[in-house]
């Protein structure tokens, strides 16, 4: 099997700079890096470039540890990921808790409608195209009966009107005879 060592995974080895790993590859292979691209080294190559670095917490070459190193450098890699996003996921969890338990506290809030323009109720109960002067006769209904049950009488925005008139929906069951 051949092994190939990048000069990072040799400075992580060595426990030097990658430019000092590189200075020691041009020395000894000059022809070897190239401006732009990955440099690989045989196991001799890196063994040789190794014997040549300064000794700073050196790792022994041998034939079966360049897959160690391997190894070792995706592990600290994902460990040194993993430290610096734990804060991020600790800080989602408790605003997730406390989003959670702000749910389970507050009151719902249900909002229901129980005020109608004529022809938005006949609307809403399957009667379409409701003429102008039929809404304006039961307008007429629902008027008089809000003041005698002494229900309001609302305002509300209508697009082609300006404001039309809206009744309780009790006062509309009545008017529609539902």
């Amino acid at each position: 099997m051949v092994y190939n060592m990048t000069v990072k995974e040799i400075s992580l080895a060595a426990g030097c700079n990658k430019d000092t790993v590189i200075d020691t590859i041009k020395k000894q292979y000059p022809d070897l890096i190239q401006h732009g691209k990955t440099t690989r080294l045989t196991f001799e190559q890196s063994k040789k470039i190794m014997e040549l670095l300064p000794k700073r917490n050196m790792v022994e070459l041998k034939e079966n540890s360049i897959s160690e190193l391997k190894e070792n450098s995706i592990s600290l890699i994902v460990s040194e990921t993993i430290k610096g996003i734990m804060p991020i996921i600790q800080t989602m969890i408790n605003e997730n808790n406390r989003l959670m338990f702000q749910n389970q506290t507050q009151p719902r809030i249900e909002y229901k409608q129980d005020y109608f323009g004529i022809i938005g109720y006949a609307n809403k109960h399957g009667i379409k195209d409701l003429p102008f002067t039929d809404a304006l006769k039961l307008g007429k209904i629902a008027s008089s009966l809000s003041r005698d049950k002494g229900k309001e009488i609302r305002k509300i925005d209508d697009e082609r009107f300006g404001q039309v008139n809206s009744y309780h929906i009790d006062i509309l069951k009545d008017v529609f005879g539902l």
